[in-house]
């Protein structure tokens, strides 16, 4: 398979795939992983949990006092909303990610694609300039069909290209009626970067020239086999003490079955020597040990990637103070805060490329736009003793009103909060009015 999509993106572009093929059939093989749901997936499992704890109680705001501006802000919201989680999962599951916008009826949208369906064939050090993407496919009765799109910046120039192919064949995208409206290339000047947001696992993959991500349990392959087994031991356990009745075999009759009469021979609890009927072996140790195992194995695994108890294991909070909780969190928040560093410069990105299909289309006039993070610290932060600093430094003339205003209510953009404090000033007296200081 590899082969052939080497071979076709090179036919269809004429251009290399900038990876190996040690690196390729490795992040096929990410992908099937993360995606298998036929047993129990522990870097799903992690992946989601840490992707949760990435976006738990953050937002992304576009300001700007311009229709620009409100546009942006509405797509970059409506993407972190719909595609945020999905896109770090994504992520911490596979290695990397891709948020890719695009425009149709006037409309612009973001696809979110997986490392395994999109390869690079242009970088510059660690910028990615150019990146071919399996778009699409469809399985019909004369054959398979797959679209690709090569995305590239050539001399300030963003181009997009498309090519379909059925069964390795190159044909017209005009052939396929589901992509006969797709246009085979589309420029967009005044462009110096790839407009392709990347989000890329924070997890190392020991190979200093590859541009590869791996998954966040990389390395851990030994590990989690041991999780696996553990498991299946403890099922095992489970199924073989499961309650029956036992019955002598006279009871039943040549069909194994009881009479139709409904009437019971009765048998001895106890055999005639005075031994019990029934030999039971199960000692109470057997649970414990299982689950200590399973519990030091999930421990084993958290610190081979990086992170704090809580993730597999239960949180040791128990009579824990705001400090020592933070102190317990530290691991898990380094790489969330990693993480949020990659979902900063994508979303950048991605602002940039809403904004120059905007200026493309037409859409609403130019105008400047800042984008702001507004990160969750729940991991690490006490809500309350953070409140309690932003009083203090109110008081002391070190914060702003609408600074405390924006940490009460975060979905605020900076104008809303400065509007909403303006107006509580206007129609409600202060305690120095109150004494009439």
């Amino acid at each position: 398979m590899w082969e052939n999509i080497k071979s076709i993106i090179y036919r269809l572009f004429n251009k290399n795939i900038d990876i190996s093929d040690d690196d390729a059939h490795a992040k096929a093989s990410y992908d099937s992983e993360y995606a298998d749901t036929s047993t129990i997936n522990i870097t799903a499992i992690i992946a989601n949990k840490l992707a949760t704890l990435t976006v738990d109680d953050s937002d992304i705001t576009v300001s700007g006092n311009n229709k620009r501006a409100e546009y942006l802000n509405q797509l970059i919201k409506k993407t972190w909303l719909t595609y945020g989680i999905k896109a770090v999962s994504f992520a911490f599951g596979v290695g990397k990610s891709a948020l890719i916008p695009y425009a149709t009826g006037g409309k612009l949208y973001v696809n979110v694609v997986p490392q395994s369906l999109f390869y690079i064939t242009g970088s510059q050090g660690d910028e990615i300039t150019a990146v071919c993407v399996i778009a699409d496919s469809l399985k019909k009765e004369n054959g398979t069909y797959y679209r690709y799109t090569d995305y590239s910046v050539e001399n300030g120039v963003y181009v997009i290209r498309q090519r379909a192919t059925r069964d390795g064949t190159l044909i017209d995208l005009d052939s396929v009626p589901e992509w006969s409206q797709i246009a085979p290339e589309l420029r967009i000047s005044g462009i110096d970067r790839l407009p392709i947001g990347f989000i890329k696992c924070p997890a190392n993959n020991r190979n200093p020239g590859s541009m590869t991500g791996v998954p966040i349990t990389y390395g851990c392959g030994e590990n989690i086999k041991r999780i696996k087994d553990t498991l299946s031991d403890i099922a095992r356990e489970f199924k073989l003490k499961e309650a029956f009745v036992g019955a002598d075999s006279t009871l039943f009759d040549k069909d194994n079955k009881p009479p139709k009469n409904g009437l019971f021979k009765k048998f001895l609890a106890e055999s005639r020597d005075g031994k019990s009927f029934w030999e039971v072996f199960d000692p109470a140790i057997r649970d414990s040990s299982y689950f200590n195992r399973l519990q030091n194995e999930f421990a084993l695994l958290e610190k081979s990637i990086g992170v704090s108890r809580g993730i597999l294991t239960e949180p040791e909070t128990n009579g824990a103070t705001a400090t020592e909780i933070r102190r317990a969190n530290h691991d898990t928040y380094a790489v969330v805060d990693s993480m949020r560093s990659q979902i900063e410069s994508a979303f950048e990105t991605l602002a940039y490329a809403f904004n120059a299909f905007a200026n493309l289309y037409n859409i609403t006039p130019a105008g400047e736009y800042n984008i702001k993070f507004d990160w969750g610290y729940s991991l690490i932060e006490d809500s309350s003793e953070t409140f309690s600093q932003l009083a203090q430094g109110k008081s002391m003339g070190a914060v702003k009103t609408v600074e405390i205003r924006q940490y009460l209510f975060p979905a605020e953009t900076p104008e809303q909060a400065q509007e909403a404090v303006e107006e509580i000033a206007k129609t409600e007296p202060n305690m120095s009015t109150l004494i009439g200081d």
